[in-house]
């Protein structure tokens, strides 16, 4: 008779110690699911501030300078696509779209970010402001071109002849068009 109450009373605390165990470990579990949601979630918001301010642009931002804002990414893939050749850089819920004209060996700049399915306002309908000399170097011949001729057109600076007076020539352009 001792011996079967034995056997059922340590049942009892095996079955007690199985849900205290299940009790104290479920805490740690939903706060380790807590932080990776967060960690997740914020990255997000650093890319969407990071546009916001201006430090990721349409056309300016390279692939190094927006890694340098959320970290590498965890899948990169290179496609043709046309004329252009297209980069595209995925992290757990962030996706963003680098292109380049195939013909000229520029480098990749931003046209695209999804953050968890929704478009992200980086300028794509805004006028690309240069901001130093190395702008310049993101763009293929033609663009650069195309901008030299809208310089000159539109402004009143005269014959651009080197690329410090075509980027005050450009920002002169964005101050008079933006009054």
């Amino acid at each position: 008779m001792r011996l079967f109450a034995l056997c059922k009373i340590v049942r009892i605390l095996s079955q007690i110690a199985i849900v205290l165990m299940v009790l104290l470990c479920s805490p740690m579990i939903s706060i380790c699911a807590e932080t990776e949601t967060q960690a997740k979630s914020s990255q997000a918001d650093i890319i969407r501030n990071a546009a916001a301010e201006g430090k990721i642009a349409f056309k300016l931002t390279t692939p190094e300078e927006l890694k340098a804002v959320p970290g590498p990414a965890s899948k990169e893939t290179t496609e043709s696509d046309g004329g252009m050749e297209v980069l595209d850089l995925s992290y757990s819920d962030i996706r963003v779209r680098f292109g380049r004209m195939r013909s000229y060996s520029t480098a990749f700049t931003v046209l695209w970010i999804n953050v968890k399915g929704k478009s992200v306002d980086i300028g794509q309908e805004k006028q690309i402001v240069l901001q130093n000399e190395d702008d310049l170097k993101k763009f293929d011949p033609k663009m650069i071109v195309e901008f030299w001729r809208q310089t000159a057109i539109q402004t009143d600076v005269g014959l651009v002849i080197n690329p410090v007076g075509f980027i005050e020539a450009v920002r002169k352009l964005n101050v008079v068009e933006s009054k």
